[in-house]
This record gives structure tokens, sequence and C-alpha cells, in this order.
């Protein structure tokens, strides 16, 4: 394996990580739409309920008079105009379509660039090709919020490692491997003379 070889395994891993993003991202965005449309739907629901009933009934139910009926009308219907703008606003149906394309982009990309990471040698020119369209995907999809970009790097790193565990240990159950990587990961982080305390506190606790 040489360093073209390298290179693509790293592009291939941002890849994996982008799409996740972008899939994240979409699921978002659909999640909001369908929160504000859900909205828009009860309040509608509830405005035709009160335009088409007989306000004498309502009356009766709830001791409404014909001026505070109209308000509560007037402001239903300026909720469901709210709704309906910020909707439009933020365009959310339009970026969740976005994103939801770019995942099927870089799922392509992935498909075909996976087959030169087994290759061993693979030559300058390729690489180079490879890299380029690397780098036009991502200048022609949609940009990635921070925390979105966070949550899937460290969901895609985790999930690399609890697959790298597996590996070794395929009969442990996916909890036990978590907080195996957990201690793994405080131990590696501790000062030597905090690592000592540590050790000897786990060696008295055995011979108890």
């Amino acid at each position: 394996m040489n360093k073209n070889n390298i290179q693509i395994i790293k592009l291939l891993t941002n890849a994996e990580v982008l799409k996740q993003c972008h899939d994240n991202s979409a699921q978002r965005y659909l999640f909001y739409k369908k929160i504000i449309n859900f909205f828009i739907l009860i309040l509608s629901f509830i405005l035709g309920i009160l335009v088409f009933s007989d306000l004498k009934v309502i009356d009766e139910i709830i001791n409404l008079n014909d001026s505070l009926f109209r308000i509560i009308i007037g402001f239903i219907a300026l909720l469901i105009f709210v709704f309906a703008l910020i909707e439009n606003y933020l365009n959310l149906w339009q970026k969740g379509i976005e994103h939801d394309n770019s995942v099927k982009i870089y799922t392509n990309f992935i498909r075909y660039v996976g087959k030169y990471k087994y290759d061993k040698d693979i030559e300058e020119d390729e690489k180079d090709f490879i890299t380029r369209e690397f780098e036009f995907i991502k200048s022609n999809t949609p940009i990635i919020p921070d925390d979105i970009f966070i949550k899937s790097k460290q969901k895609y790193l985790q999930k690399e490692e609890l697959s790298n565990y597996l590996e070794k240990d395929p009969f442990k159950s996916k909890k036990e491997i978590i907080n195996i990587l957990k201690n793994k990961d405080f131990q590696s982080k501790i000062i030597p003379s905090e690592k000592k305390e540590v050790e000897k506190e786990e060696n008295e606790e055995n011979l108890n």
C-alpha cells in the first residue's frame, strides 16, 4: 500500500462522514417541516370547526360572546399564516431534499471509489482524479451545520471503534464494548501518578 492508497482511504472516510452529515441534516429539516405542518393542520381543523359551527352552541359550552369569538378565530388564522410563512421562509422541504440528494451523491462516490481501496498500487493520476471528484462534490453540496458535523463524525468514529472491537471479540454485547472503550479512553487520559493510584485501588479490590 503506497501513499496514494492511504490518501484514497482518507477520502473514503471523509465521504462516509459527510454522507452521514447530510443524512442527519435531511432528517432534521424534514422533521421540522412535519412539525410545522402538524400545527397548521390542527389549527386549520380547529378554525374550520369554529367557522362552520353555531355560535349559540359554542356559547352554551364555553360562554363566548360574539366579539371574543371573532378574536379567537382571527388569532387562530394569524397563527396558521405565521406557521406557513415560517415554513416558506426557512424553505425546509427544499433543504431536506437537497441534503437527501447529497446522500445519494456521496453513496455513489463511495461505491465507485471503494474498488480502489483494495488496489495494490494506485497511480498518481488516479488519485488526483478521485481527489478532484471529491472536492467537486463538496463544493456543490449544501453547507453542513457545525453541530450536525460534530455529532455525525462522533457517531461514525464510534461505529468504527465498535466494529474494530467486534472483530476481536464478536460475542460481547454493545453495552459491554462501550464500557470497555470508555474505560480504555479514561485510562489513556489520566497522568501516570493517577494511573498508579487507580491500579493500586483495583489491586486492593481484587485482593479483598
